[in-house]
């Protein structure tokens, strides 16, 4: 059977499984690139997955009990909504084996039992380092003026007084 664009309707079955094999190639490359993703360009749904996992291996290291290690799953899904653990710095990343080494922020509180994100950051520099220096008040600068005036007057006195001394004593000879 002939259809107008001149192809038989077996040719036309052909090519459209030729088209979704291809597609289906097309997608399967795109899933083993997407694995070897850095931990930045992951969606949110393998990061909860991964960070479970590192949940479980972080429990069995440390002994904690399970009620723990449930605290430590609640906490990784509230700081991947508020994007605490998003940029590539926050996680140590192993692309070819595709999980989370290390949190190096994440701290466990002795005490209170209880997990906290500390800033590991040692070249963060104060703000008020960059800031320019505080202006002083003009009362204050007027004073400060009026003490170098003073103390200026007061050494050229005592030059005057050293060098009218030496006169004296020419004079006298």
């Amino acid at each position: 059977m002939m259809i107008a664009s001149g192809l038989s309707v077996r040719g036309q079955q052909e090519t459209e499984a030729d088209d979704f094999d291809k597609v289906h190639e097309l997608l399967e490359k795109e899933k083993q690139n997407n694995k070897l993703d850095s931990w930045n360009k992951i969606d949110k749904m393998m990061k909860t997955r991964k960070l479970n996992a590192y949940a479980d291996r972080y429990g069995k290291n440390h002994h904690m009990s399970i009620q723990e290690i449930k605290a430590l799953k609640s906490f990784f899904l509230h700081c991947l909504d508020t994007s605490r653990l998003q940029k590539s710095k926050d996680v140590v990343y192993d692309r070819e084996t595709q999980e989370i080494k290390e949190i190096p922020s994440l701290y466990l509180h002795p005490i209170q039992r209880n997990f906290t994100l500390r800033i590991v950051d040692n070249k963060r520099v104060s703000t008020l380092k960059a800031l320019a220096p505080k202006r002083k008040k003009a009362t204050e600068a007027a004073t400060e003026t009026k003490k170098e005036e003073q103390e200026e007057q007061e050494e050229q006195e005592e030059q005057d007084n050293d060098t009218a001394g030496e006169e004296e004593i020419s004079q006298s000879i």
